[in-house]
């Protein structure tokens, strides 16, 4: 996945860190941010990067700033996002949206990137 920086001809960097199923079971857990908030990795960009991880009654409401945009990544299993199935390999681009749901997993590991408005 890749994210245009905010700034141009900035070095680039790496990190890496490991975030275990059990730090997103049932819950979004922050894994980039542009301010290292929840000990996340860094990005020089106005975008974060959460991960979860849901499974049968599990559920989790994400609200999403005036303005912002979220695209979502479904790596394995299903889930309901917003009342639609989504399923392993399946994306979804939402904009206008305030309120995230996703709910009704079946094994279902997904990202979501919070981003600034275009």
């Amino acid at each position: 996945m890749w994210v245009l920086p905010e700034a141009k001809d900035t070095p680039p960097r790496y990190e890496e860190r490991n975030f275990p199923a059990e730090e997103r079971r049932g819950r979004l857990c922050l894994v980039v941010s542009p301010d290292k908030e929840e000990s996340a990795l860094t990005i020089g960009q106005g975008a974060r990067l959460h991960a979860g991880c849901l499974d049968g009654i599990e559920a989790i409401d994400h609200e999403l700033h005036e303005g912002r945009c979220a695209w979502l990544h479904v790596a394995r299993g299903e889930l309901m996002v917003n009342g639609h199935r989504l399923k392993s390999g399946d994306g979804a681009g939402m904009r206008n949206e305030r309120t995230l749901r996703f709910e009704h997993g079946a094994a279902a590991e997904f990202v979501l990137w919070d981003l600034p408005p275009e």
